[in-house]
């Protein structure tokens, strides 16, 4: 796991030629497009590359945030999907959110705290703005929530992924709709976050399916969850303006 600074920036202060986040590929892992998809059927991203090359643009990427705190945010994506880490000097890698299709553990954050660790980091110089590739890593790991106007979210989401000028209007459509899945259903349900002295914040909410109750958010930022690392993962909000 490595900060690496040439991953983010050429000579124009942007992305480096090489990175994997100036590929089509990257942000169709990171926000599960192909899953997420569902009636509209979307192609895999054409590549006319060598199987060589190929093979290793969908490898695993691993990226460390340095955040001018003790602590340290990873990301990882791959074939597989997205998690979320967060390590420190008294804490060993820990694992705070997960995107897959098969054990989605992605709501973490808030909307509000994404955008505070988002202008953190680009005021930090960790990432680059235009578009804020720190808002886009942490999206997918975020719960947006009927308490948000979800509209405005939406039309942020979808303005900085078009701004990436790597996916078509559908595929922005559907990877800005990732973390906007806890409205109002049409069955009733809903999720709300609600203030917790454990963990800051924790997301509430079932829907019914016959006599069964189920939930409608999946967070591992819980305050029974003893493996989730609280204080410092509030620590960190509250350093970048987000608690």
């Amino acid at each position: 796991m490595e900060h690496n600074p040439e991953l983010w920036r050429d000579s124009d202060g942007g992305p480096g030629p090489g990175s994997r986040l100036r590929t089509r590929e990257f942000w169709w892992q990171h926000y599960l497009i192909a899953e997420y998809a569902g009636e509209r059927q979307l192609p895999p991203p054409p590549d006319h590359r060598s199987t060589v090359t190929r093979q290793a643009m969908f490898e695993s990427t691993s990226l460390a945030l340095l955040t001018g705190t003790p602590y340290i945010l990873h990301v990882q994506t791959g074939d597989d999907g997205s998690t979320l880490g967060i390590s420190g000097p008294d804490l060993h890698l820990a694992e705070i959110a997960r995107l897959d299709d098969a054990h989605p553990m992605p709501h973490t954050f808030r909307w509000a705290e994404v955008e505070a660790l988002a202008r953190y980091l680009e005021q930090a110089g960790v990432l680059p703005g235009g578009p804020s590739l720190a808002l886009l890593l942490l999206a997918p790991f975020c719960a947006v929530t009927t308490d948000d106007d979800i509209e405005a979210v939406g039309h942020r989401l979808e303005s900085e992924l078009a701004a990436l000028d790597l996916l078509g209007l559908v595929e922005v459509e559907v990877a800005a709709s990732v973390p906007i899945c806890l409205g109002t259903g049409d069955d009733g349900s809903s999720a709300h976050w609600r203030p917790d002295p454990v963990v800051g914040w924790t997301i509430e909410g079932e829907r019914r399916l016959g006599a069964i109750s189920i939930p409608v958010a999946h967070s591992l930022r819980r305050p029974d969850a003893e493996d989730f690392p609280s204080a410092a993962f509030l620590e960190l909000l509250t350093v970048a303006g987000a608690s």
